[in-house]
């Protein structure tokens, strides 16, 4: 589960930024959007829904920690491949190091992880690991002077050869390294990376994906998920196996007196529509979140899907019905009405980004913002500006714009 990420210095993100799942003391309602944290003492929020204007770093906050996941799970295999994807703040003549951190429960055990990267030498310049029980304690610390890291979590055998034989490059994560030798620790983390899934707000390879699934055990479920939907569809066929990405799909076919007993078939990237083959794509990753508990990040939730359907998708993720090992999602959205209804969102749960004058975005929960009461129509003063994170369209009314 997630705890927080953290992060500066990456596109839109000028200074330090964070996004924390712990639920907030001050609000009592909607318990079953939370849940215990284990041996912390804590709870944590099973959702988070992040607003803001078109530009205003929603997305920018997802590429983040896609950027520290993708850094993770590749440093060991691709030396230095972070370096050409690090993109720093660009609109300052402040130069910066970029930061990453991630704080999570791995076998009811909080870690702490992070790493900061100088796009300008191309080196880690720092990276740390702690593990807290009762207190924290510091497990790895690596600088420009060398790595020490405790041989009472990670292999003393293969830290040992990895040190003394220089095989920690300047531009290569230990963890990464060391997970790559099969230290047991540094597999978790990995694991715990590689199960927290990113999806962008197009198809993206999550088609595909959810393609192959048909031919596991999994296919009830996504069947159950889009007949849910309501999308119409009864069935999934993949009948041409020298065509393993084309999926038709069955319709029923009724008679005069509306009375089904046969199916046609559709090609699905042919006939169905674009909102019909993204919740096809959202699917297994959702269903495998839900298994797992793993941590879902969705990004533009709301792109080709009705409201209603994103809204019965947050409650799957809140209910401990469909959700009992705790899952996660993480979604931006534009879809206020979601604001509107205090009963799928609590206020700790809704997250803020706004864009200055001088393009550097800043992410605020809304629990952070004095002066709201029990009655306080979110939605409504979301729409007036109240929190900011809205555009300011003055210069796109009929009598202001030349065309």
């Amino acid at each position: 589960m997630l705890i927080r990420f953290r992060f500066n210095n990456y596109k839109c993100f000028k200074d330090e930024n964070s996004l924390s799942m712990v639920s907030s003391e001050t609000y009592k309602n909607l318990e079953e959007n939370t849940f215990s944290a284990g041996l912390q003492p804590y709870s944590i929020i099973k959702s988070a829904a992040i607003y803001g204007a078109n530009a205003s770093g929603k997305t920018k906050l997802f590429h983040a920690f896609y950027f520290m996941r993708d850094t993770v799970l590749k440093s060991a295999a691709q030396p230095g491949g972070w370096k050409k994807k690090i993109d720093p703040f660009r609109l300052s003549t402040e130069i910066k190091t970029s930061a990453f951190e991630c704080v999570f429960i791995l076998d009811g055990i909080q870690f702490r992880y992070g790493f900061e990267l100088n796009s300008n030498s191309g080196v880690i310049e720092t990276e740390w690991l702690f593990r807290k029980a009762e207190r924290e304690a510091r497990l790895l610390y690596r600088d420009i002077d060398g790595i020490e890291s405790s041989d009472n979590y990670f292999s003393k055998k293969i830290s040992k050869n990895l040190k003394d034989a220089g095989m920690v490059r300047d531009d290569v994560l230990f963890v990464s390294a060391m997970a790559a030798w099969n230290d047991p620790l540094s597999k978790k983390i990995l694991e715990w990376f590689d199960n927290s899934r990113v999806l962008s707000a197009s198809l993206d390879n999550f088609l595909s994906y959810t393609a192959d699934k048909l031919n596991t055990p999994m296919k009830t479920k996504i069947l159950a998920l889009m007949k849910g939907a309501d999308l119409g569809i009864d069935n999934f066929y993949n009948p041409d196996i020298d065509k393993p990405g084309e999926i038709h799909t069955a319709h029923k076919v009724f008679d005069d007196n509306y009375i089904s007993d046969s199916n046609v078939e559709f090609i699905m990237h042919l006939d169905e529509s674009y909102g019909t083959m993204r919740m096809f794509a959202l699917s297994a990753p959702i269903i495998e979140a839900l298994e797992n508990g793993w941590v879902l990040w969705i990004d533009e939730i709301d792109n080709g899907l009705h409201s209603d359907l994103i809204e019965s998708i947050v409650r799957l993720f809140h209910s401990p019905v469909s959700n009992p090992k705790n899952a996660q999602l993480i979604i931006n959205t534009h879809n206020i009405s979601l604001l509107d209804n205090p009963d799928i969102f609590r206020r700790d749960q809704i997250y803020l980004v706004s864009k200055d004058r001088y393009g550097a975005s800043t992410l605020k929960a809304l629990s952070d913002f004095s002066g709201l009461r029990e009655t306080s129509k979110i939605g409504k003063l979301y729409r007036e500006g109240r929190f900011g994170a809205v555009p300011y369209l003055y210069d796109m009314e009929p009598e202001n714009i030349q065309l």
